[in-house]
């Protein structure tokens, strides 16, 4: 028989786990993800239709940001939506199928941003630091798509793999999401947890940092360079500093979507793994996480529209058009 404990994180408050969480708290959390939810399902299905009907902004960089924001499309249209109305409807019971399904959309989109997050960085730091000859042969039309089906198909085969043996523990009929985590005991399944974290999560996020300060320190050298060679004429000055500017803005751009992504997905990958490995996390704490790491999805479509002056201008072309077609 297997001994095999499970802790789970739950959105639904529920007698046998008392959360502390008021009504009030409960229904303004509800309404939270609710609006993040529209922001996400509108602001990301406007990031890939910028993709696919612009062609101005069709770069390598942009196609794994259109890529990023499929993914983020996921969260905020099923697991968003279905966990804020689950909150404002408390007595709602799901089965198990659906809690399974509401656990491996949400880890596999997530995955499935930071991995996108790490590509994006990737292609940053070839652009940047690398030849150009070494950029083009790297980032083919043909080998842009390879790189982004292969994200998809990894990811899904590796949570597929979690949630495959997760189905076999037992676990309490009140979780609305499946968030699989085992007791040390049961090793396969540790094993298999922890092998699927290293690679899509925290392999990423090590090798985005590594490929941003690389970026950085290449950036300030030739800054450095420039400022000491530059010809005295002021025309000559001027020729430098599009480029830099341009690379400096999209760089730190792309970096700070790096930084929300994993300032918002770090919270509830520790709680998990500190409440398996050291001590039980109070399920306040699991639920706060759980919510910041699904309005992550939301948050990059309002960062965009921020720092991006080519996602801006797009915008404000599908909202005109529409305005008028209306």
């Amino acid at each position: 028989m297997n001994n095999t404990t499970v802790n789970e994180s739950c959105l639904l408050p529920d007698g046998d786990q008392p959360t502390g969480l008021t009504a009030p708290m409960r229904y303004f959390l509800a309404a939270a993800l609710l609006l993040a939810s529209f922001v996400g399902v509108v602001g990301n299905s406007m990031v890939i239709a910028a993709n696919v009907m612009e062609k101005k902004i069709r770069s390598s960089t942009n196609f794994f940001l259109a890529n990023m924001a499929t993914a983020d499309l996921m969260t905020s249209l099923i697991c968003d939506s279905c966990l804020s109305l689950a909150w404002f409807y408390p007595a709602f019971k799901p089965s198990c199928v659906f809690r399974d399904v509401m656990g491996f959309v949400y880890f596999f989109s997530v995955d499935l941003s930071v991995l996108n997050s790490g590509l994006v960085a990737w292609n940053r730091y070839v652009l940047i630091t690398k030849p150009l000859q070494t950029y083009n042969m790297l980032f083919t039309p043909t080998k842009i798509t390879i790189y982004c089906i292969t994200s998809w198909i990894s990811t899904f085969l590796m949570i597929l793999l979690v949630f495959a043996y997760f189905r076999r523990l037992a676990r309490p009929s009140y979780i609305l999401i499946s968030v699989p985590a085992a007791d040390m005991s049961d090793m396969v399944f540790f094993v298999v947890n922890i092998v699927e974290i290293i690679i899509l999560v925290v392999a990423p996020i090590l090798l985005s940092l590594f490929f941003y300060i690389a970026i950085f320190l290449k950036i300030r050298k030739v800054k450095e360079r420039v400022k000491a060679h530059a010809a005295p004429n002021p025309n000559a000055k001027k020729l430098y500093r599009p480029s830099r500017k341009v690379v400096r803005e999209i760089t730190s751009y792309l970096f700070v979507l790096f930084l929300v992504l994993l300032v918002c997905s770090t919270p509830i990958s520790i709680t998990q793994y500190v409440h398996v490995l050291v001590t039980p996390v109070h399920p306040d704490i699991q639920n706060l996480t759980l919510v910041l790491a699904m309005i992550n999805s939301s948050i990059n479509p309002i960062i965009h529209t921020i720092k991006s002056q080519d996602y801006r201008n797009v915008f404000k072309k599908i909202i005109r058009s529409g305005c008028l077609n209306d």
